[in-house]
């Protein structure tokens, strides 16, 4: 990550709400108090920054998508052009209730966008009078401004990126009760609990929201690019090795960063078809779960298991590893097995 406390500084990142405006929970991340306004420590900001870039780092590195919200105006062309930059997902002018939680619903909406689109295109829309063809067209539009956005997100995203979680408070709520691993700027009036990774930091001055936003759209550039670098090194074919003499054996060479990258790879998706043995057999193998959820030791290797589960299992449990183990633990079971053992190694749901 590029971008550093002079940055920050600079862009007024430091600039929080009025002392009587105040979430006490954001007291941690306040330097202090001047002239009545909350100033955010940015030696913290620096480094939540620097956290949030290499979890989302991560996430496209594995193949997976991002949801990024911004409604307010300050944020809106900056949450757009990041998005439709790297193809990732986003909502800028209003949230939908249900737009996760009822994400069913939403591709009934698509598809009749998509519909209209189509007989636009064939020219089937002239069949109807003018004042049906401009109504058609007026609910295109509306469907486009509401829904344009997420028109390709198939399921739920992977992360989600917001700015003012206050103003987004549905968003949060229904991420959250997804178990969506969710990044925020967060100012002084707001709730940082809320959130899994947030940036204290002024979400109102547009120079601050565009020098974060900036600084993850150069994180994901960076992911996307090693990620397609990657799936090149696969696709490649191994060229024929020539036949050669028989010779005394070499000693055994040190294995490599990449071999490592590849045997965590390996690891993550044997715990996912791990756990999902465990519980699609006759009975819940709740030795089989204790030991698949032992083996992970970071954050990071949790996110890798919830992706390789998505990608292989989509079609039982919605690829939802978590709604998985709900559907065959008990809530005291869940908690004892699941989420106590990586709540003490301080990784989260």
């Amino acid at each position: 990550m590029s971008t550093g406390i002079q940055e920050l500084l600079e862009a007024g990142v430091h600039f929080g709400h009025q002392t009587r405006r105040w979430n006490p929970r954001m007291k941690p991340y306040i330097f202090r108090a001047h002239n009545g306004v909350h100033i955010i420590d940015l030696a913290q900001t620096a480094e939540q920054l620097n956290a949030a870039c290499n979890f989302l780092g991560n996430t496209i590195r594995s193949g997976g998508k991002i949801l990024f919200v911004g409604t307010k105006k300050q944020a809106q062309p900056f949450i757009r052009e990041l998005a439709e930059t790297h193809k990732q997902h986003f909502v800028t002018d209003r949230w939908l209730g249900g737009m996760l939680t009822n994400l069913k619903t939403v591709k009934q909406r698509l598809k009749r966008l998509k519909e209209i689109e189509t007989m636009e295109e064939d020219g089937s829309i002239a069949g109807y009078v003018k004042q049906e063809q401009a109504s058609i067209r007026r609910e295109k539009a509306r469907l486009l401004k509401n829904l344009g956005g997420i028109r390709h997100m198939d399921s739920t995203p992977d992360a989600m990126f917001v700015v003012d979680i206050r103003r987004e408070h549905n968003a949060i709520a229904e991420a959250r009760k997804l178990r969506i691993p969710i990044v925020a700027l967060v100012d002084t009036n707001c709730d940082p609990e809320l959130v899994d990774y947030p940036i204290a930091g002024n979400d109102d001055a547009i120079k601050s929201i565009q020098i974060i936003v900036e600084t993850i759209s150069e994180t994901i550039a960076e992911a996307r690019g090693e990620q397609a670098a990657t799936a090149e090194q696969i696709e490649e074919p191994v060229p024929a090795q020539p036949e050669i003499e028989a010779t005394e054996p070499s000693p055994p060479a040190e294995p490599s960063e990449n071999q490592g990258e590849a045997s965590s790879i390996s690891t993550t998706e044997s715990i996912a078809d791990a756990i999902y043995k465990a519980c699609k057999g006759p009975g819940t193998d709740e030795k089989e779960i204790i030991d698949s959820i032992n083996l992970i030791n970071s954050q990071e290797e949790w996110q890798s298991v919830k992706l390789s589960f998505k990608a292989k299992y989509a079609d039982h449990y919605d690829g939802d590893i978590i709604k998985c183990l709900n559907g065959d633990l008990s809530e005291k079971h869940l908690a004892e097995y699941v989420q106590t053992p990586l709540q003490n190694k301080g990784i989260q749901l």
